[in-house]
Parts: C-alpha cells; structure tokens; sequence
C-alpha cells in the first residue's frame, strides 16, 4: 500500500468500470472516505451514503459537490470511516481463510 495513502484526506475513484477495485479496498483499510463513480465494483464495496458516496461517472458537478461535503463535515467523515472500516473487515485475511476453509471442508465432504 502507498505511503501516500496515510497522508490523503479522502479517496476518489472515478473508473468508468471494476472489477474488484483493490485500490478503493485499501483506503477503505485505513479509514479513508471515498468518493467512487457508479459502477459494479465500486457498488460492492459503497454503500451510497453510508460508508462513501456513488456518483455518475459523467458529473464533474456533482462529484465536486461531494468533495465538498465530505471536507465540510467531521461527522460524515467520522461515519464513513468507521463504516468502511466494518465493511472491509469481511475482506481480511482472517475472515478470507475462514471462507475458503469453509468451501474447501464442504467441496471435501461432497466428494467422499
């Protein structure tokens, strides 16, 4: 991850498509509010005003204006932190190994 990243003060993804966007994931990781165009990957992890905000990918207005509201407010920040924060945990190693163990025992007991 980016040094860079720990410096920001929010994150903004503006793809027109994703897969799965690694890059939002991380800031999402260190608390970071995000600011993502409406897309599939960035829908995955957004939850539109409650961990980031969605905006269409051809809105330059619009994306300034939630720029704006996020600098403007300590309490949406506060909220999308701790929002992203929660949402990214299912994405932890811990959480992925426990997932795939899962998969793994159930793939294991159908074949026997």
């Amino acid at each position: 991850m980016s040094l860079i990243i720990y410096l920001s003060d929010l994150f903004l993804a503006s793809s027109k498509r994703e897969g799965l966007p690694v890059a939002v994931m991380e800031a999402m990781a260190t608390g970071l509010p995000i600011i993502a165009t409406n897309n599939r990957g960035h829908r995955e992890l957004i939850d539109d005003g409650n961990n980031g905000f969605l905006v269409p990918d051809n809105d330059p207005t619009y994306f300034a204006k939630k720029i704006e509201d996020i600098i403007s407010s300590k309490a949406i920040q506060k909220n999308f932190r701790m929002n992203s924060l929660n949402v990214i945990n299912k994405y932890s190693e811990e959480n992925v190994n426990i997932q795939m163990k899962n998969i793994y025992s159930e793939v294991i007991s159908h074949s026997l």
